[in-house]
């Protein structure tokens, strides 16, 4: 039976349909999720993360290799999964919104995310700790994830990405037909590996936070992004006296414009700015 086939039965079954508000399109490419395990390189030690379990499929591919935690908002969707998965001792389920959900030590994350908000996914994924993930997102998106200094969809997610892993795309056109329903746009797959970059995880909100203020001024030179960024939020960034901060950077780098900035360039200002 093929996984669309087997969508179509589970949609009758369980009495759901794609909802388009929680970004809800179903991965129904076989070729697709064996390329996630694959680069997944899970072993029965790993404990692996899956953002929104969907209709299983991707889940009962783990399951056979590890354990799985899955975080699924849909009620319904959780009712399917734990009829699917009743008495798998390694199949954990929490419902509830990835973004606020209390999570248990991981090691992994695979999973192919709702594009409806994955900025949002994105950013709290990097303040988890992990040694790898294999995510799909909307090709749009990872382009952006991996965009080089000097690039126009290049922005605070890019660098922030920079700064805590080591990526790679692996698969560039995933088309809309690998999913149900289709989605408006090609998808893609990269990989992320943990590496050391010596931010603590209040370290790290806090530089999120700081990256995303600056990158609303990025096509400004640094100084003037500075200063825009840091009245902005300086409070919650813990910066009041702006003139102080810019001195610690060098006219040099304040005198470039943001977004050709390299991003351990930036990562520098943001330990000048915000010693610890």
């Amino acid at each position: 039976m093929s996984l669309l086939s087997e969508l179509q039965n589970q949609m009758i079954r369980h009495r759901f349909r794609p909802n388009h508000r929680l970004g809800q399109n179903f991965i129904i490419d076989d070729a697709v999720i064996e390329r996630m395990v694959e680069e997944a390189e899970l072993s029965p030690k790993d404990v692996v993360l899956e953002i929104g379990g969907g209709t299983g499929f991707l889940t009962e591919k783990l399951l056979q290799y590890c354990k799985v935690v899955c975080v699924e908002k849909d009620q319904l969707l959780c009712e399917a999964l734990r009829e699917r998965f009743s008495g798998n001792k390694n199949f954990e389920l929490i419902e509830g919104d990835f973004l606020e959900a209390e999570l248990p030590k991981i090691t992994k994350i695979v999973s192919l995310p709702p594009f409806n908000i994955s900025s949002e996914i994105m950013t709290k994924i990097c303040f988890l700790e992990f040694k790898m993930a294999v995510l799909v997102f909307q090709r749009e998106f990872v382009e952006k994830i991996v965009s080089e200094p000097g690039f126009h969809s290049r922005g605070h997610l890019s660098v922030l990405t920079d700064l805590l892993f080591g990526k790679e795309v692996v698969m560039h056109n995933i088309y809309p037909k690998a999913f149900f329903p289709k989605p408006v746009t090609y998808s893609a797959m990269m990989v992320l590996r943990g590496k050391k970059h010596g931010f603590s995880r209040k370290q790290t909100e806090r530089l999120a936070a700081f990256l995303k203020s600056l990158f609303r001024f990025k096509n400004k030179n640094l100084s003037n992004a500075l200063q825009n960024a840091l009245k902005e939020s300086g409070a919650g960034l813990g910066v009041k006296d702006y003139k102080k901060a810019m001195a610690k950077v060098g006219a040099k780098l304040l005198e470039a414009k943001t977004n050709v900035l390299e991003s351990a360039e930036l990562a520098n200002v943001f330990r000048k700015i915000f010693p610890e």
